[in-house]
């Protein structure tokens, strides 16, 4: 269920992003107001798997509920252009999806059903909390865009490259350097891309971070 209208969604490990065609949201009866992301400050891009940028036509807040799972989450959403199969399956869960069910999921008692414990198996990462800094609770304002600086600790087994995932009603993606150690202070870009109450409490976490491993270069063998 998105924004409590059924729909037929792909859980694709291969995507970051949470889409929805435009067709769906043009469908649903009640359905939220489309935003732009420039009223967030970010700059989203987006690639498919040939390489083309996605156009994105804007986002919405919606609340997703899997019939299987017993729980249901907020998500902000980005509304596509319609595609081949957006017909047949008009909604993509990527794993800033998953991720969010999987944690839901570990703390439930009830057993998931397919496909998602396979979806679940591709998040292999253990990520690291970031805790914040600030010594006094801050008010998030509505559509506004921050960067704190975070905490993390035990890095001393991580290579020096990091991707940053924003969790909760905060959703950016993007790598950091951080060196081995017993700690970092990183920045942490915060956008909030709904109109709902947020508040940092001090030494809370903000996100949590993933090791990646980034390519500079790729020398291929002449054949």
């Amino acid at each position: 269920m998105v924004h409590g209208f059924p729909a037929v969604a792909l859980v694709d490990s291969g995507s970051m992003v949470f889409t929805v065609a435009v067709s769906f949201y043009q469908s649903l009866p009640d359905k939220p107001p489309l935003q732009d992301l420039s009223t967030v400050g970010v700059d989203i891009n987006v690639a498919v798997a040939t390489g083309s940028s996605l156009h994105i036509l804007g986002y919405m807040e919606v609340v997703v509920a899997v019939p299987s799972l017993d729980f249901e989450l907020a998500f902000p959403v980005l509304v596509v252009p319609d595609t081949a199969g957006s017909k047949s399956c008009p909604v993509i869960l990527g794993t800033n999806v998953i991720r969010r069910c999987k944690s839901a999921v570990s703390a439930a008692t009830f057993v998931c059903p397919e496909p998602w414990p396979l979806a679940f198996d591709t998040l292999v990462c253990n990520p690291f909390s970031v805790k914040s800094t600030n010594e006094h609770t801050i008010e998030f304002a509505p559509y506004d865009s921050i960067t704190p600086y975070g905490i993390v600790r035990g890095l001393f087994s991580v290579s020096k490259w990091i991707l940053k995932v924003l969790t909760r009603s905060l959703h950016v993606w993007y790598v950091i350097s951080v060196q081995q150690g017993s700690y970092a202070k990183i920045p942490v870009r915060l956008c909030k891309m709904t109109v709902k109450p947020f508040f940092i409490k001090p030494k809370s976490e903000i996100c949590v971070v993933n090791e990646v491993k980034v390519v500079d270069d790729l020398r291929l063998a002449r054949m």
